[in-house]
């Protein structure tokens, strides 16, 4: 048995895809975005801006982006970020790191959804 010892913080977040499932009310409709290369285009920067952050703000202790396989579904979302922090209070302080707030205002109107998860292991 492995036994593991710490604290750690994972928050991660997901942005927007080629084709999108949007919940608009209690129904879900399907998106298809007319221009795929200005989407592609627009999932890349997204990744190179977001490989800048652990730069920026030393709390951030790791941080991993994962983009959708082309062969994967294409319902899945697009773009992933997984951060590590040593505490809660990190994390709590990257959220409003001007980094973070930055990149957030760059993500903020690309993306067609967000979701998230913050945990302790």
């Amino acid at each position: 048995m492995k036994v593991l010892e710490g604290k750690s913080v994972f928050s991660g977040i997901a942005i927007g895809k080629i084709s999108i499932l949007q919940k608009a009310d209690t129904s879900v409709k399907r998106t298809k975005v007319e221009n795929p290369e200005a989407e592609i285009t627009r999932v890349q920067e997204a990744k190179e801006k977001a490989e800048q952050l652990p730069a920026q703000i030393p709390q951030l202790k790791k941080l991993e982006v994962r983009l959708n396989s082309p062969s994967a579904d294409p319902t899945n979302y697009e773009f992933a970020l997984i951060c590590d922090f040593e505490t809660m209070d990190d994390l709590n302080t990257y959220q409003v790191h001007p980094a973070h707030v930055a990149f957030g205002q760059f993500i903020k109107p690309l993306r067609e959804a967000r979701a998230c998860i913050d945990y302790e292991y």
